[in-house]
């Protein structure tokens, strides 16, 4: 299967109308994030198009504020210039980490998330739906707390498939309180 180049995807986010706040990972803007693992560099410009078409660009000046927590190794994330609009670039070589950022959102108000992503490459010969094969050249977390304890959370997992059709879904291989779904 060819690498895909580019896609723009926006989820409408009704079911998490309940969530007191959104927890951000990965490669994104102030509104999504997408994260790069294995050997990937994957970039992200802030939301899909402006109205021209053109990409808008991420719009944080500088990474400041968001954290980045290493489950294997620390991802390289970077503002990026890309084809003149402010990106997050995330490289991994053998390791496995998230940038996120913690924010609260009415879902009343902004009930869509937007972004979108360009990687490098696919992974060959992988099974995405077991816990060896949960591996993607992107990923997107939209983690919803529903307590006030830090495992109380639902989460939806957006990723770039290697082998996945868009609009697939499949429970997460770690845990049954998180959904995957292919954006691309």
């Amino acid at each position: 299967m060819p690498p895909r180049t580019l896609s723009d995807r926006t989820f409408a986010a009704s079911t998490l109308v309940a969530s007191a706040a959104l927890l951000l990972f990965g490669i994104a803007n102030a509104s999504s994030s997408v994260a790069a693992t294995e050997s990937e560099t994957a970039t992200a410009p802030a939301a899909p198009q402006a109205s021209d078409g053109a990409p808008r660009p991420f719009p944080d000046a500088s990474l400041d504020d968001w954290k980045e927590r290493s489950f294997s190794g620390n991802t390289d994330y970077a503002l990026v210039d890309k084809d003149g609009v402010r990106a997050l670039r995330g490289h991994a070589r053998s390791s496995a980490s998230i940038l996120y950022r913690e924010r609260e959102v009415d879902l009343r108000k902004t009930p869509l998330l937007a972004w979108s992503w360009k990687i490098d490459r696919v992974y060959d010969a992988i099974d995405e739906r077991v816990k060896a094969g949960d591996d993607y050249p992107a990923r997107l977390y939209v983690v919803v707390k529903t307590g006030f304890l830090p495992w109380e959370t639902l989460a939806l997992n957006y990723v770039w498939s290697s082998t996945g059709v868009p609009g697939e879904s499949w429970p997460n291989p770690f845990t049954d309180k998180a959904t995957t779904s292919t954006a691309c």
